[in-house]
């Protein structure tokens, strides 16, 4: 087994720029099974504290509402500033607009899922989020 998966428990990491719409999303991404989430407010600092963490989150979503211009820089700053391109990271945007889609994945997002009005939609997104995370589990990650 790989040294550095031996005593470590798997988590998300939410960076997020209200606080209430982030305790919204941890309870939903819990209930459809997430590990530990761990949220990182304000989204200016996320770069700096996930450099200092020394252990990297198994996703990290960023739901910055403010734009998705100001999500896009977020997310292009801690690809270069991480350098872990193993890092999967979610980007959270308001719209189902292509243009918008498409500027988060240029940033360096692996995923990008919509930020509903809708609680059953909303619900289905944190599903979405779950299930990518089960997706990019890394295998050397269970322990025998």
């Amino acid at each position: 087994m790989n040294a550095q998966w031996t005593n470590r428990r798997p988590y998300l990491a939410l960076i997020a720029d209200d606080a209430d719409a982030a305790q919204r999303l941890t309870r939903m991404l819990i209930a459809h099974g997430a590990p530990s989430v761990r949220c990182i407010t304000p989204a200016e600092q996320a770069s700096a504290l996930l450099q200092l963490s020394g252990q990297l989150p198994d996703l990290l979503i960023v739901d910055v509402q403010d734009s998705p211009e100001i999500t896009a820089d977020l997310i292009r700053s801690i690809r270069s500033a991480l350098l872990a391109p193993q890092l999967a990271i979610a980007a959270m945007v308001p719209a189902r607009d292509r243009q918008v889609h498409e500027l988060q994945y240029v940033a360096g997002a692996d995923i990008v899922v919509e930020r509903m009005p809708d609680a059953t939609d909303y619900r289905r997104e944190a599903a979405r989020l779950v299930s990518y995370w089960v997706k990019v589990q890394r295998l050397d990650a269970v322990g025998a």
